[in-house]
């Protein structure tokens, strides 16, 4: 499962449902994020920080941000064997690409964003102009949020 637990909700009750359906001694895997460190810039910049607390702040409404850190937890709990535990992040050094990925983010999270007041629509005009002219400098980096690989195996 990728992302289906962060967005679903009660990832108790899916983790069980997977081993139930799951064949005796088969493999359970999921993939979740834990925002609670988001997008970390190698640089300072004001724009960037109020997109990013926009985007938090709009996950939140949404669903749980930090379900990667308790993964591991819920799937020991739930009866899986040889738990194994895999985080990981993404880097991004390249002018072009984190400019697309903060358009990309602001067109999919604009109605949320706008509407739930995160940030007025000026607010995040002005935020994006900002991020893609900071993440244009070549010598700025900013990573992923966390996201973390859980998988077990189900009794035999």
């Amino acid at each position: 499962m990728r992302f289906i637990a962060s967005t679903a909700g009660e990832p108790e009750q899916l983790i069980r449902e997977a081993i139930r359906l799951a064949k005796p001694g088969g493999v359970v895997a999921m993939q979740e994020p834990d925002m609670a460190d988001a997008q970390l810039l190698s640089r300072p910049n004001e724009s960037w920080d109020r997109l990013k607390s926009a985007l938090v702040a709009h996950h939140k409404c949404r669903h749980d941000i930090c379900l990667a850190r308790r993964l591991y937890e819920l799937a020991r709990l739930s009866g899986l064997a040889d738990v194994q535990y895999r985080p990981f992040l993404i880097g991004v050094v390249h002018k072009i690409r984190g400019s697309t990925i903060c358009r990309r983010w602001a067109r999919s999270l604009r109605g949320t964003i706008v509407g739930k007041a995160l940030l007025s629509e000026d607010e995040l005009a002005a935020a994006l102009v900002g991020c893609r002219t900071h993440l244009r400098n070549q010598n700025v980096a900013f990573t992923s949020y966390t996201v973390a690989q859980v998988w077990g195996r189900t009794p035999a």
